[in-house]
């Protein structure tokens, strides 16, 4: 089985105000559009975050795994915190006994990574046969969206703009995609390999 993640806790804010948008866009003080505008900013940064698979603005993450990984290039066995910057690692449990308990902090240590976290066990816990008995609480992305690096801001504001601009517009999958000069900014973030 694939292990896989789900939001504890959503971002409280989008990484860009409707004020910056609607700055970027020169709409001034107008209102008309806000609502449109408002829902571009939720699609650039979905998508923005889907292409550079991070998180831009903090959220709470679960993953669940149902075992752990070997590589010749790690000493012990891990898993891996596919959700990107991590800020915080909450809490390490795994399903013992049909209890889900803590993880001994000194069994695993993390090793923060620019891409993807892992974190590895020196001692694997012992789990019940069962699917996915590790689960592990931890936060990622850059903090609150003052903290979002400003060139990512900006290739979300020049997103809204594409979008905008286009929006009625779409391709054959339904979606009307990224274009070049934004995704070009997204490059430099976005995470390809992690080994």
């Amino acid at each position: 089985m694939a292990d896989y993640f789900e939001i504890k806790t959503d971002a409280a804010e989008d990484p860009v105000t409707l004020a910056e948008a609607k700055l970027w866009l020169k709409r001034g003080a107008m209102i008309a559009d806000d609502a449109i505008i408002t829902s571009l900013i939720k699609s650039a940064t979905k998508q923005g975050e889907d292409y550079c698979n991070r998180s831009f603005v903090e959220r709470t993450f679960t993953g669940y795994f149902d075992s752990l990984q070997q590589s010749a290039h790690e000493q012990h066995p891990f898993v891996e915190l596919r959700r990107s910057p991590l800020l915080t690692l909450s809490s390490v449990k795994v399903m013992a006994a049909a209890v889900l308990v803590d993880v001994a902090s000194e069994t695993y240590q993390l090793k923060p990574k620019s891409s993807y976290s892992r974190l590895l066990f020196t001692s694997a816990p012992s789990a019940d046969d069962t699917a996915y008995p590790l689960q592990v609480e931890f936060i990622a992305g850059y903090g609150a969206a003052s903290t979002v690096p400003g060139d990512l801001k900006t290739a979300i504001k020049e997103h809204v703009s594409f979008l905008y601009e286009n929006r009625g517009d779409a391709l054959p999958d339904g979606g009307i995609g990224i274009p070049p000069q934004v995704r070009e900014k997204y490059s430099k973030y976005r995470i390809v390999n992690t080994f």
